[in-house]
């Protein structure tokens, strides 16, 4: 079996709004959305979890398996398991900073990820919460800034997007996010505002997208078309962070 790797937190879905560099003016609907739009940065209590309890948070990380332990199975790459087991793994995965604090933490029953899957900022405010149900994205999925506030909010069913709204930084909602019955439009934003990514997705899968690096300049290797391609995301610092390919919107396991 070869290792696997807790789940990269990073997704284009919910990567949010950041600032617009094009800003409104006083006249436009959009300068009068108030930053009190933005929903209560705290989450929910999810499939009966609180991870807001400091008590149940550290009992979880405790009993929770090393997720670069975790192991894909020979025959089925699609199910986990924990090291010298024959039986796909069952409980929780933690992904840990060198000096202990947590990183993520996710579920898994019968090899696949079920339940909550939870990631952190290194300042300790939660940076995203999701359910997955038989290893798909399956309920609420809440994203946050490294602040606290509400980044973005997206209905999710048998790992497709049905509903999916951002906001910016600022508080005011994002005009350009808007997925509604599995179709529309992500876009995506660099801590300094610039677009780092837009993306389309179409009958709940990944359609399209463009996405640029932090310099400014189109990465010319994303070339996303009509669910087939290659997707690539950078990191601030200009180093790619990964890529993804795709095919008939399905991505491609390694």
């Amino acid at each position: 079996m070869r290792k696997l790797l807790l789940v990269t937190f990073i997704t284009l879905l919910l990567a949010g709004c950041g600032e617009d560099s094009k800003k409104p003016t006083e006249d436009s609907p959009e300068s009068n959305q108030s930053s009190a739009e933005t929903p209560t940065a705290k989450s929910p209590e999810v499939g009966g979890v609180d991870l807001d309890d400091n008590e149940t948070l550290a009992k979880i990380i405790t009993g929770a398996i090393d997720g670069k332990k975790l192991k894909k199975g020979d025959n089925d790459r699609k199910l986990a398991y924990a090291p010298n087991e024959q039986t796909p793994y069952t409980g929780w995965v933690k992904l840990m900073h060198d000096n202990g604090q947590i990183v993520g933490l996710k579920q898994f029953k019968d090899g696949k990820t079920h339940g909550l899957a939870t990631r952190w900022f290194e300042n300790g405010q939660k940076e995203f919460e999701v359910t997955f149900k038989d290893g798909k994205l399956d309920g609420l999925w809440t994203r946050w800034y490294e602040n606290g506030q509400m980044r973005g909010e997206a209905t999710m069913k048998d790992g497709k997007p049905v509903t999916c709204v951002a906001w910016k930084p600022n508080g005011k909602k994002c005009p350009h996010t808007n997925v509604v019955d599995g179709n529309g439009v992500v876009v995506r934003y660099n801590d300094d505002g610039t677009e780092a990514g837009r993306y389309t997705h179409k009958d709940g899968k990944p359609n399209s997208a463009q996405v640029w690096k932090p310099n400014g300049k189109k990465c010319t290797v994303t070339n996303l078309k009509n669910g087939n391609g290659v997707i690539v995301e950078y990191k601030e610092d200009g180093t790619e962070s990964g890529r993804t390919t795709y095919k008939d919107g399905e991505r491609v396991l390694d």
